[in-house]
């Protein structure tokens, strides 16, 4: 009896797989035997799609440019080992400038390294940036260990 059902399960089974795979290899091929059949593009949809990837070229660019600040002036708070003088020194080649982000990062760097050099050895600080207009704020505060 056992045998029976198992019989008989295999061979509904079986049906079931002859008609995924007959469909499974049928669908494509009428996909394929059909794509062959369409109409050639028209001069005006070929325009339109050169315009559409040309757009979607400059888009790209536009993307992957990095985008400006115009920085005119620039404050430093929280460093009271650096006079005016040396923090004006370093932000004048940035001042008055559209500033890329790696541009601010390299200043803000030779901030950092400046308030290290003068601060007191073994002092841990942090620094922090704002933009408010077209003013870079930097914001040095110690870390009490």
């Amino acid at each position: 009896m056992k045998n029976e059902i198992k019989l008989t399960d295999f061979n509904k089974n079986r049906k079931r797989y002859k008609v995924i795979s007959v469909l499974a290899f049928s669908i494509p091929a009428l996909l394929i035997s059909s794509a062959g059949h369409c109409d050639p593009a028209s001069p005006e949809q070929i325009q339109r799609s050169q315009e559409i990837l040309q757009e979607d070229k400059m888009l790209r660019e536009k993307i992957g440019q990095e985008i400006k600040v115009f920085i005119e002036k620039v404050v430093v708070k929280g460093a009271d080992d650096l006079s005016k003088e040396e923090i004006n020194n370093l932000a004048l080649p940035y001042l008055k400038r559209w500033l890329k982000e790696s541009e601010i990062r390299e200043f803000i760097d030779q901030v950092k390294e400046l308030y290290a050099k003068k601060s007191h050895d073994g002092i841990s600080f942090e620094v922090s940036r704002k933009i408010n207009g077209s003013t870079l704020e930097i914001i040095i505060r110690s870390i009490s260990k």
